[in-house]
């Protein structure tokens, strides 16, 4: 059919919806056309099932598989957005990426060898997500995959199902013309046999394209037609990667090969699988051949993973993490041993890395690791530590105690691990490593059940809060339990969950007990600097307190965290920007150490540094808010308001339509002229302000982009006077630009000690 007939049979049925602008061309079986959505102002393109090919196929069977793949959300997979039918050919919708495919991207130059591995990594994880939810793609090729700000992404999820599915009597046709469901370049053998498939063909397919990738060229390039290329699957072996790329990693060599297997039983049991293995990997230098991980850091350095919990109570699991921590904060103390922070730890342990990449990428030398298993009063505790470079048990030992004698084990493990590294301890011999804040079980139970729960954020904090509170009730003289109730009800505000007055007082006076119970605790330090920057706004208190905190601890990263927010508040962005980046040298897998540093990068004017710095922290996190929110604000600044309305969304998701994320939405959908919508937020916000806790700021942000200046002045000033943790930082949002020079918004932004700058006046840092 022509392309000018096709074009008028669209927009005849989706002109109401759908301005086509152009035909982008396409390939097979479908016909791709560039178009804008109308009721979103945004680029879609829409994809039709060429009508050779639609003689026979079920729409209504065809739409239902779509709905499998529609269901796919994750930053490495473009979505589905929608899909219908028009006079007999099927249709379906997916997000326009601006950027190249990655067989444009081969043609133009070869990928450097990093370059390649980053995207054959993108594109695994797109595979691992969705085989888990039952999703084979069966057409994996470069040109499926789309490069777009430095990230791969995977288009056409699920189609070649949904095509095979809505035309179970069309084989005979397709055959005829030389198709079938995936193309020959890059079919498994099995696939191209006939045989039933699995998500191991994805695997095969991946393993042609990185083969590719590395060697510059087609495992089977000599062959060319398609029934050759389908021979050379079944019966060839391909050439050793090393005979067609010198610079290949062993490593990577191996993986690749095994992908390739003939037998589906022979290659990487999952997507996920062969994902640890490229994670695994690219902890080693990929432009060495079978170099092995080497750690950035001399000795002594140690990472200490979670506990495992063993046994069917999973209830316990915040044992076994308390347990770690409390491991971590003993050996925090040794002269001379560099500890990696426990947000890295954790997040490392979560992929199932190897213990050589996770002393790789946390640059130490040994790794702690154990596991609890608990019986009644009993508890088995079973620890080793290794040294990551050659492999080796440098000294592990079982521990069956009653549970009473949790302490003691700590104490003993410590010194323990001090000794088979011969570091040198603090203080003379024998002194005690484990600063042992309670004796009471009960309370040191609750309080690391309360550390599970606010690891978690969201709806933990609430959890956690109670549990601290009960904590003290055991044990009033628990200093650490104090310092937990700051924590928790300090960032109930920062997200926006509970209303300053209600916390406030006991957020002050848990700061107090925790540094007046234990002065030589950096964590009480530190809670009381929060409460001080948070709740009280005493700027010089703070700082006090979280320096005092890293006095005691130099690697306290949360201290160092808080301390980078404090600073960015005062606009003094060249030293938010510094403290921010020493939190992420010394927590490099936190992902809201990541999410500051970008914050105060963004109100510094670094953009493109600062969308390294969160595209990073969304790689660490891809659901974490701080970084789709920060990364947003981003956006925005740089007038790429498409893009930061995707993000404030994502965040929107994430929080729950939290007010903090509703009123970035808001005035992003201004910019991008959609005010129907941010009318609609408006009057949700109100409805909900008038039976639930709103933050007062963030309400007033909303009112502005409505133009209604009174109400917005009227709720800044009043969420000042509720010391709301964002009446800090609001005014620094761009919706307010245009009031910088109102005496009304003045007097309410310069009477305390905050210094509110115009944008105009800020130097980069």
């Amino acid at each position: 059919m022509a392309a000018d007939v096709l074009r008028a049979r669209l927009e005849a049925s989706l002109g109401l919806e759908y301005a086509i602008e152009r035909e982008l061309g396409g390939g097979g079986m479908s016909r791709v056309f560039l178009a804008e959505e109308t009721r979103f102002h945004r680029r879609v393109v829409i994809k039709v099932v060429a009508p050779e090919f639609a003689a026979g196929l079920s729409a209504e069977r065809f739409e239902r598989e779509i709905a499998l793949a529609a269901a796919l959300q994750q930053a490495n997979i473009v979505p589905v957005i929608t899909a219908g039918d028009i006079d007999g050919l099927p249709w379906y919708s997916m997000p326009y990426v601006e950027g190249e495919n990655l067989r444009a991207r081969m043609v133009r130059a070869p990928l450097s060898l990093d370059d390649a591995v980053l995207a054959m990594r993108d594109v695994a994880r797109a595979l691992a997500y969705a085989h888990e939810r039952g999703v084979v793609h069966r057409d994996i090729k470069p040109e499926n995959v789309l490069l777009s700000g430095g990230t791969a992404v995977v288009t056409d999820f699920g189609i070649a199902k949904a095509l095979s599915a809505a035309a179970p009597r069309a084989s005979a046709t397709l055959t005829a013309v030389g198709m079938s469901m995936g193309t020959p370049a890059y079919m498994s053998p099995e696939q191209a046999l006939g045989e039933d498939i699995d998500t191991r063909a994805d695997l095969y397919a991946w393993g042609v394209m990185a083969y590719e990738l590395v060697a510059g060229g087609h495992p089977f390039s000599g062959r060319t037609t398609a029934q050759q290329l389908i021979a050379a699957h079944v019966v060839e072996i391909p050439p050793p990667l090393g005979t067609r790329a010198s610079d290949v990693p062993e490593w990577l060599a191996t993986l690749i090969h095994a992908c390739l297997a003939k037998s589906p039983d022979e290659r990487p049991a999952s997507a996920e699988a062969m994902l640890r293995e490229l994670n695994a990997g690219r902890s080693q230098p990929a432009s060495t051949p079978g170099s092995s991980a080497t750690p950035a850091r001399e000795l002594p350095s140690i990472a200490v993973l979670p506990f495992k919990s063993i046994g069917a109570d999973h209830e316990n699991a915040y044992f076994a993490e308390g347990v770690t921590d409390e491991i971590l904060n003993a050996l925090a103390h040794i002269a001379n041993l560099r500890v990696a922070a426990r947000t890295s730890t954790f997040a490392l342990s979560a992929q199932q890395l190897d213990l050589r990449a996770i002393g790789a990428r946390l640059g130490v030398r040994n790794v702690l690791e154990g596991s609890i298993r608990r019986a009644g009063t009993r508890i088995r505790l079973t620890v080793q530590l290794v040294s990551v470079a050659e492999g080796l048990t440098l000294w592990s030992e079982r521990y069956d105690r009653e549970l009473e004698d949790v302490f003691a084990i700590q104490d003993e493990i410590a010194t323990a691990v001090v000794s088979a590294l011969s570091v040198r301890l603090i203080g003379r011999s024998g002194t005690q490593i484990v600063r042992r804040q309670t004796e009471d079980l009960a309370a040191y139970e609750l309080y690391l059940r309360g550390r599970h729960y606010w690891a978690q954020r969201g709806d933990g904090l609430w959890k956690s809060l109670l549990i601290f509170e009960e904590a003290i009730r055991q044990d009033p003289g628990y200093a650490s339990a104090w310092s937990g109730i700051v924590d928790a009800s300090f960032l109930l505000d920062f997200y926006g969950l509970a209303e300053p007055s209600l916390t406030r007082a006991r957020t002050l006076e848990a700061a107090e007990r925790a540094v007046e119970l234990d002065p030589m605790s950096a964590d009480a330090h530190a809670s009381r600097g929060a409460a001080m920057a948070f709740v009280n706004f005493n700027r010089d208190e703070a700082r006090r307190e979280f320096l005092r905190a890293l006095e005691l601890n130099p690697a306290h990263a949360s201290a160092q965290l808080w301390l980078a927010v404090s600073q960015g508040w005062h606009g003094e962005y060249a030293d938010a920007v510094d403290s921010a980046r020493r939190a992420v040298e010394l927590d490099p897998l936190s992902a809201a150490a990541h999410g500051v540093l970008g914050w105060w990068l963004v109100h510094a004017r670094r953009y493109d540094e600062a969308l390294g710095v969160l595209d990073r922290t969304l790689e660490i996190g891809a659901a974490n808010f701080l970084g789709r929110y920060f990364r947003a604000t981003a956006y925005v600044a740089m007038g790429r308001t498409s893009e930061a309305v995707a993000d404030y969304e994502a965040a929107l998701v994430i929080s729950r339509r939290g007010s903090w994320a509703l009123a970035g939405l808001a005035c992003a959908l201004v910019d991008a002229g959609q005010m129907n919508e941010v009318h609609a937020i408006h009057a949700e916000l109100e409805q909900r302000f008038t039976r639930e806790y709103v933050s007062h700021c963030h309400l007033a942000r909303v009112n502005l982009c409505v133009g209604n200046v009174e109400r917005a002045l009227e709720l800044l000033a009043s969420g000042r006077e509720r010391r709301e943790i964002h009446s800090r930082d609001e005014t620094y949002e761009r919706a307010w630009d245009k009031m910088r020079d109102d005496s009304r918004f003045m007097a309410i932004t310069t009477e305390d000690a905050m210094p509110v700058q115009r944008r105009d006046r800020v130097d980069p840092a």
